[in-house]
């Protein structure tokens, strides 16, 4: 039975906040406390207000399109594994391009940014699976599809 505009916005608006705060977190942890331990380097320095704003409102907008791809699989494939790979897919396409150009704008050499930007994909595959999550217990407390069993079936967050 298909789930109204209503369930669909609740689903969809879970994923995106745990998503985003799950990037929020694991970019904590990798900026200032693994990244700059293991590569050397300070760290980033502390977030301004407004700075902090945009940063969250960054991690939304690639949260919101990881969500909106992953809502429009066919059924079956809403798997784990598919949020794990929208999660590596949207960690790349925020952080490669973004290297490249930091590098080529700042004249500094890429291999720093490349390792900075490996952060990004543990972050994006961190996020997708969280959204994963999310998104199927956002169908009023059911199991999320996929975590159940290997090869099982779950009707919990069917559409």
């Amino acid at each position: 039975m298909p789930r109204s505009r209503k369930t669909q916005f609740g689903r969809q608006a879970l994923a995106v906040t745990a998503a985003a705060a799950a990037m929020w977190v694991a970019a904590g942890f990798w900026h200032n406390d693994l990244g700059p331990s293991a590569f050397g380097g300070a760290g980033h320095a502390p977030l301004t207000a407004k700075a902090l704003g945009m940063t969250l409102l960054a991690y939304a907008i690639v949260a919101t399109a990881m969500t909106r791809v992953y809502a429009n699989l066919p059924y079956e494939r809403r798997r784990w594994l598919a949020g794990l790979r929208i999660g590596l897919w949207g960690g790349a396409l925020w952080a490669f391009p973004h290297a490249m150009l930091t590098s080529a704008g700042l004249g500094e050499p890429i291999m720093p940014a490349i390792v900075h930007s490996l952060g990004h994909l543990v972050e994006g595959g961190i996020a997708g699976l969280v959204m994963h999550v999310a998104y199927h217990l956002g169908n009023g407390g059911g199991r999320a599809k996929g975590l159940v069993a290997v090869g099982g079936t779950s009707e919990a967050g069917r559409d």
